[in-house]
């Protein structure tokens, strides 16, 4: 299927995770990459009504909005509050606002140029927040009871522009039944394994945009191998997902046999025996 831009093509896929220790199932909402722009109408539309359902969790891992003037719209997005919270972390295009070569040059693969127009990260929280809809999570975790359990979720700052800060982030993390890592980037995934994580949720790559039968993703734009470009795969006893996105970005926006997904995942117990 190719897709000749992110406003179309939207769709929803269920996935269960079964994951030890877990006291009894949660459903979760994973969106990532929406890359919103101020006139992504059809794009907010579709989100709207995916959140509009009986979640236990909506998760936003990175890439939220291309420009300031989108920010506005994604306490919006959240048409009913998850029963235990909705959470985001950041991505490199909240941190940066990239030009037209910028977007060109990591779409090929680049890590290394200069990026001259970064965000200030503290207003831009405060838009994605406002209504207190969103908590956005930077180098922190909260820690919730949940069916007598300790669920906690740690939300990693960008590793891509070098934000990101696990031991930051787990300082005061002295026990947990459930252990759910927000990251943009599906980097340093060891780390997060040997830390004792059950789930790690991320995005980035949008599922290689470009993918070919019997080959799939030509790249992911890290080190995660091209076969873990989307969907799930096992880091040692770590569960991790990858979003293939809703968005691609304002230069390049062609998607092959990778349409924009949003993922509805039951997380399911798992006997410990």
């Amino acid at each position: 299927m190719i897709t000749l831009g992110d406003r179309w093509g939207f769709r929803t896929r269920r996935v269960t995770i079964p994951i030890k220790g877990l006291a009894a199932p949660l459903r979760v909402l994973h969106l990532s990459d929406l890359h919103l722009c101020a006139h992504d109408r059809a794009k907010a539309t579709f989100i709207r009504k995916t959140t509009d359902a009986d979640y236990d969790f909506v998760f936003l891992t990175g890439d939220i909005a291309e420009e300031e003037a989108a920010e506005a719209l994604v306490p919006g997005l959240l048409t009913r509050t998850p029963r235990y919270g909705a959470f985001a972390v950041l991505g490199n295009h909240d941190h940066w606002r990239m030009s037209t070569g910028d977007h060109l040059w990591e779409f090929l693969g680049g890590t290394s140029r200069n990026r001259t127009t970064w965000t200030e990260v503290l207003p831009m929280k405060a838009r994605y927040e406002a209504d207190d809809r969103w908590r956005v999570l930077i180098n922190e975790h909260v820690q919730l009871e949940i069916n007598g359990q300790r669920v906690v979720i740690a939300g990693i700052d960008d590793p891509f522009t070098r934000r990101g800060d696990l031991h930051k982030t787990m300082q005061g993390v002295k026990q947990a039944d459930v252990l759910i890592g927000l990251v943009h980037v599906p980097t340093d995934l060891a780390s997060l394994s040997q830390r004792g994580f059950h789930l790690v949720l991320a995005g980035h790559t949008h599922g290689g945009q470009v993918r070919l039968p019997f080959i799939g993703a030509l790249r992911t734009q890290c080190d995660l191998p091209t076969r873990h470009a989307a969907g799930l795969h096992h880091v040692e006893r770590t569960a991790v997902h990858v979003s293939q996105g809703l968005g691609a970005g304002r230069l390049i926006r062609v998607r092959l046999f990778c349409p924009p997904t949003a993922y509805d995942i039951t997380l399911e117990p798992v006997s410990q025996r």
